[in-house]
């Protein structure tokens, strides 16, 4: 392209006009473009069209569209279709539409499912300045649930990379006897990489340079954050890169794991391929007159997965340059060699997160998924003569004292939040306790998370209350010995289990995946048979949970399969 636009500069006169004719957020312009020129002998002469100009975050240009001038219907198509894309590849762009549809919809657990629980909402409107934090930013936004009628519109303004976003917001309600009103105002949103809202801050609708002061200060605190630190598969993807720059095609196969796996889910390829037939793609990168490789690191988990942006630029023969612009997922074992490579399209950063997570909680299971992992929690607090129990996310425990059963919370640095003691005739006590603590900390519903302690209380009536009308037992064990069709037949196989185990006890050991809309957690189910055997049952337990708070599907799986749980979670996604 560069080499098209060099032309310009060497005609005799040159002379370029542009003309503003409409704009999409700040990245996306449509101009009508007029050049004239002239150049040796020939006269002046002048070319009209209509231009669709993009830019990236840092105002330089990524796509030039020309068209008839007189074909303004398609060009504003392409300026409609460019902004939409734009918008669909904003992780924060994304926050802000789902809350628009909760509050449409009337969702309140969805709308609340947006925030992280530590989330901010700084109302900077005049007359208001108002700080809220945690539970107190949902509860504000609650009353907008109580209204009769409400509706709320966003528009987008501008972003800033994938966790920003500038959007215009319209509330129109009405509630009792009031009239329908309206309230105009402008929202930064900050979201996490998993694109959930951590900071939202409001302004006036007129107050623009503001909220572009703050959207663009953000942006410069977030490329200032600390970089993801180097681990094993992260030099291994950079050795790789020098390998192809080099030529190296013996040593870049000696990189690569027997059984190494292709994942290409790019928009218009969704191959996979293994083995020999994997590296022959690969093999193409080498047979080229010139291939150059970048890697940018965005996020590690451990030591053997890397997410990271990559840019291939190439030539051959007589075709000019090339570039390929993907986000790498890149998995090693143990001893740096490549098992897995999983390609994403550029803008599905949250796609490719989801994959980075689900492979770190895979990569865990394949050691014991039985064993309960060392919390900070646990590591913090254990004690020698301590039987751990249970440990869930990083800063909750359960053990087995001398004298009984303790629960303890950590916080970030480790330190004790809270501890709690209980008699060695309480430990469904403490069992509740840890599981009401963690249900709380990821927002679990409350008739949800009332599963465990209704069936700890032998309390069928509460159980049948935490699941939906419609609720689907899927029981994926292998050995499964009955076939759950519904809630209630699983609820009469549950009697005839508390009927036979008058001591029955159930416990949240781990956790292998939490989301908004549903977790997956390791479950044993333990107690006294009426003929005085001992009763034991460990399984992985998944809950995903509708819109009204309770369990919409309960799945079952062998201990052993936690990554089919976890997989199948990702699956339910809403």
């Amino acid at each position: 392209m560069r080499s098209v636009h060099r032309i310009a500069f060497t005609l005799d006169r040159c002379r370029l006009d542009r003309e503003l004719l409409a704009t999409r957020g700040d990245r996306l312009a449509l101009t009508r473009t007029t050049v004239t020129f002239e150049d040796g002998d020939a006269g002046p002469a002048e070319v009209t069209c209509l231009q669709v100009l993009q830019v990236d975050e840092h105002g330089r240009f990524t796509t030039m569209l020309a068209f008839d001038v007189d074909d303004l219907s398609s060009a504003c198509n392409e300026l409609d279709a460019r902004h939409a894309a734009l918008t669909v590849a904003n992780l924060a762009w994304r926050a802000a539409e789902r809350q628009a549809t909760s509050v449409n919809t009337d969702d309140w657990e969805s709308f609340a499912a947006t925030f992280t629980p530590e989330a901010e909402a700084d109302d900077r409107r005049s007359g208001i300045a108002l700080i809220l934090r945690g539970e107190e930013v949902r509860a504000t936004h609650h009353v907008l649930f109580t209204l009769d009628q409400k509706r709320l519109m966003h528009e987008l303004v501008a972003t800033r990379g994938d966790r920003l976003a500038l959007a215009h917001a319209t509330v129109t309600f009405e509630d009792g006897d009031a009239g329908p009103a309206e309230v105009t105002y402008l929202n930064v949103f900050q979201v996490e990489p998993h694109g959930r809202v951590t900071h939202m801050i409001s302004f006036n609708a007129d107050d623009l340079a503001g909220a572009h002061d703050e959207l663009n200060a953000r942006a410069a605190a977030l490329d200032g954050e600390a970089e993801p630190a180097a681990n094993l598969a992260w030099r291994a993807a950079q050795a790789q890169t020098k390998m192809v720059h080099t030529g190296d095609w013996e040593t870049f196969t000696a990189s690569v794991a027997p059984g190494f796996e292709d994942n290409d889910r790019r928009t218009g390829i969704g191959l996979v391929t293994r083995g020999e037939h994997a590296l022959s793609v690969y093999r193409v990168m080498f047979e080229l007159d010139r291939c150059r490789q970048a890697r940018e690191l965005l996020a590690t988990r451990g030591e053997r997965l890397a997410l990271m942006r990559s840019t291939v630029t190439f030539q051959d023969g007589v075709a000019g340059p090339a570039e390929i612009v993907s986000l790498n997922l890149f998995e090693v074992d143990e001893r740096g060699l490549l098992t897995r490579l999983t390609k994403f399209d550029i803008d599905d950063l949250a796609g490719a997160y989801y994959e980075l997570d689900a492979r770190a909680a895979a990569l865990e299971f394949e050691g014991d998924p039985l064993a309960i992992p060392r919390n900070r929690a646990v590591r913090t607090v254990q004690q020698d003569g301590w039987t751990l129990i249970s440990a869930l996310d990083d800063n909750l425990c359960l053990h087995a004292t001398t004298d009984g059963f303790v629960v303890h919370e950590v916080d970030a640095s480790g330190k004790v939040a809270a501890q709690i003691d209980y008699t060695a005739d309480n430990r469904r006590a403490a069992a509740n306790e840890i599981a009401r603590r963690f249900h709380e900390q990821h927002n679990v519903p409350v008739l949800a998370s009332a599963m465990t302690t209704s069936l700890n209380a032998h309390d069928l009536a509460g159980a049948r209350d935490a699941l939906a009308d419609s609720c689907i037992v899927e029981d994926h064990r292998q050995l499964r010995v009955v076939a759950f069709h519904s809630a209630d037949e699983w609820l009469e196989i549950m009697a005839s289990t508390l009927a036979m185990v008058p001591d029955y006890l159930c416990e949240i050991l781990r956790c292998f995946a939490a989301e908004p809309w549903g977790h997956s957690v390791l479950t044993r189910i333990s107690g006294t048979t009426t003929e005085g055997s001992p009763f034991e049952s460990l399984h992985v337990t998944l809950s995903r949970w509708d819109s009204h708070g309770r369990a919409a599907i309960l799945g079952i799986f062998d201990p052993e399969d936690p990554s089919d749980a976890v997989a199948r979670l990702r699956e339910l996604a809403p």
